[in-house]
């Protein structure tokens, strides 16, 4: 047991001290000239700051669209699963009502976004 909780000490250590030295990242000569490597991918040659929080915007928003498919398919299962149970009906009527008024809140959202990036230009 001795042996186990040696070694197991010195694994810890070899990876929290010794290992991190071991770095196998790529060095820039300046990296203040090269930061368009440290950019993800997918932020690189988007311009400005305006377009960069606009595409963000517009993922987020999306994704929101997602979620309400989601929460429509759930409502319908409990329909599907309430066996008449009027508590369970109106649990899922509920819900469905709630993620149709999501959804209206997401596309003004959508909408509002829109017209805030059409004025500083970006489309």
């Amino acid at each position: 047991m001795k042996l186990v909780k040696k070694y197991s000490f010195l694994i810890i250590v070899f990876t929290f001290l010794i290992l991190p030295l071991w770095s196998f990242a790529a060095t820039a000569a300046n990296p203040l000239t090269n930061l368009n490597q440290a950019t993800p991918p997918i932020l690189q040659n988007q311009g400005d700051l305006p377009r960069v929080v606009g595409n963000i915007v517009k993922a987020m928003l999306g994704m929101l669209g997602v979620i309400f498919l989601a929460f429509i398919v759930y409502a319908g299962f409990l329909w599907a699963i309430a066996e008449g149970d009027s508590s369970k009906i109106q649990k899922a009527k509920t819900i469905i009502v709630w993620s149709f008024a999501g959804l209206v809140i997401c596309l003004g959202a959508y909408a509002i976004t829109l017209y805030i990036l059409g004025a500083f230009g970006v489309t």
